[in-house]
């Protein structure tokens, strides 16, 4: 059953990812302006829905709380930065940065949970980051050293946010806690940082002119989010965490699929996706590199 949870939840990232790279590709061009956006949805209409049905599951020591504000606050640079990399990037090519989030998070295990490697683990390692540089090789009309950069900051910046529900998952703090906290402190800290800021003005200039799409596809992005969210706490919450982990790894080639079929339907409105017959194969591969090597990284 974690599997069918784990498989939902990264269709609904996918489905996030290939709408985000239509809003930045067709809508808007400002990352931190789309952030206060999301982050305002987030929390007027999604956390009080959130916070009714499961406030029980909410009360917890202020300690840790506190940690998931902390942890919010940096996981909003790693918002900026995905909105910035759609811009540039293909969405499913932005998806190599979850394998490197994937080495960060490792990294961390060694330093703070006191975890070793495998000759499996690294060769996973290898071959994850060898899958990343092939795809930045590729990604010619942005040069490989700028796409290995923005790919590994993009990890960087998410992964104290695992690394910080990974130590409160082992001190038993409740699942859902765990995910919810970060979430809404991610969004109260993404709406409030621009209103103390010169980005507060084209905030109040986007309002003046929101269209009913804009609108609606950010509202469509939250409501996806969140979902993705809770069903991947419920797949964390039943099967082991390394083998959910690489259930998440398919992530990029869903993008692809869901890409694919926006620019038929949609050509006018796709995302940021080349998908020559070239260009899928070089992808696939590349993702199947990447693939591998996690899963190796999950289970050595």
């Amino acid at each position: 059953m974690w599997l069918f949870f784990g498989v939902l939840a990264v269709s609904f990232w996918a489905m996030d990812n290939v709408i985000s790279s239509v809003l930045v590709r067709c809508y808007e061009k400002n990352e931190i302006t789309l952030s206060w956006i999301i982050g305002t949805l987030h929390i007027f209409f999604l956390s009080p829905v959130l916070v009714f049905f499961y406030w029980p599951k909410l009360i917890i020591d202020p300690y840790w709380i506190a940690i998931f504000f902390i942890v919010g606050a940096f996981t909003y640079l790693g918002w900026i930065l995905f909105y910035y990399v759609l811009k540039h990037i293909d969405a499913s090519v932005s998806n190599a940065a979850w394998a490197m989030l994937a080495i960060f998070v490792s990294i961390g295990g060694l330093i703070f949970f006191n975890e070793t490697w495998s000759m499996l683990q690294i060769v996973g390692i290898v071959s994850s980051l060898s899958g990343v540089f092939i795809l930045s090789y590729w990604h010619k009309h942005v040069s490989i050293r700028r796409t290995l950069f923005l790919l590994s900051a993009l990890g960087f910046a998410n992964a104290p946010y695992f690394l910080v529900q990974k130590a409160a998952l082992l001190a038993n703090v409740n699942i859902f806690a765990v995910f919810l906290y970060p979430f809404a402190s991610t969004s109260i800290v993404a709406f409030l940082f621009p209103m103390f800021t010169k980005h507060r003005s084209a905030i109040f200039v986007r309002l003046t002119n929101l269209s009913f799409w804009y609108l609606f596809l950010c509202s469509l992005i939250t409501v996806i989010s969140a979902t993705g969210f809770y069903f991947m706490a419920m797949s964390y919450s039943l099967g082991p965490a390394s083998l959910v982990v690489m259930a998440e790894n398919i992530q990029p080639f869903i993008v692809i699929f869901f890409a694919f079929i926006a620019s038929r339907l949609f050509p006018a409105y796709a995302p940021r996706e080349l998908l020559t017959a070239q260009s899928i194969q070089v992808k696939l591969v590349s993702f199947c590199v990447v693939f591998a090597g996690l899963a190796l990284l999950a289970v050595g």
